[in-house]
């Protein structure tokens, strides 16, 4: 019997991963980009969602804490790690697998996807949790051809984080200028959680609004793109008051 140490450690957002990515049943290989503690490769096996876990990650401090925790966990035969940046760091990539880049920023997660574009156009799904910039990440994966198949909601603390589950577009999706920000298939547990969900993003626009607002006639003129959020804070709004009467 494997130490469940590493699986009770998980955060909100590790544990909506593995739960989504069970949904599609039994799978014998994942791979993950960016592991971290190994907390999600160590559960996913724990909890019988899949065979195997081929773990990368770039800083050579985290793949020895994360050695050190699958070996305590008694998973060291069934979890590999690799050295590197992105799709680049396996050796032995097989396409039509699950592959999951988590708790890293969204303008990086899209700049893997773009330079490891055929193996992440290769796999069967795309688990994606971006910690800040989700506009960003939405508008490049929609640029180089990917759908957002749908999205789901992990709270920690007093934030609200996207978990964007993703593949090959079957067509073109068309996504209006606030969905950039506040996604198009969001899958939410209760009303509240949504509306948490929209105020927090509401927070985020407004605040970069606000910084270039004031940056205007300083670093140049953005009133294009204030125009741009004024209206995303607007739509965000119109979906509070709608959301709010149910």
């Amino acid at each position: 019997m494997t130490n469940g140490a590493a699986y009770r450690k998980l955060t909100p957002r590790l544990a909506s991963i593995r739960d989504e990515i069970a949904k599609n049943g039994f799978v014998d290989r994942i791979y993950e980009i960016g592991t971290d503690h190994a907390y999600l490769p160590i559960s996913l096996i724990q909890s019988g969602v899949c065979g195997a876990v081929d773990a990368a990650d770039i800083s050579a401090k985290s793949l020895e804490r994360a050695k050190a925790n699958v070996h305590g966990s008694g998973l060291s035969d069934r979890i590999a790690f690799y050295a590197g940046d992105g799709f680049r760091a396996f050796t032995n990539y097989e396409p039509g697998k699950t592959v999951v880049i988590a708790g890293i920023g969204g303008v990086k997660i899209a700049e893997i996807v773009c330079e490891g574009y055929e193996r992440a156009n290769a796999a069967s799904l795309l688990a994606l949790q971006p910690m800040n910039s989700q506009e960003a990440l939405r508008e490049k994966l929609i640029g180089m051809g990917f759908e957002i198949k749908y999205e789901t909601l992990a709270i920690e603390g007093r934030r609200v984080y996207s978990l964007l589950f993703c593949g090959r577009a079957r067509q073109n999706i068309v996504y209006a200028p606030e969905e950039l920000y506040i996604g198009k298939k969001v899958i939410y547990k209760a009303i509240g959680e949504y509306l948490g969900f929209l105020r927090f993003t509401r927070i985020k626009v407004l605040n970069r609004h606000n910084g270039l607002k004031s940056a205007i006639g300083g670093l140049g003129d953005f009133s294009d793109e204030l125009r741009k959020l004024e209206a995303v804070l607007h739509a965000i709004d119109d979906r509070i008051d709608r959301y709010q009467g149910e």
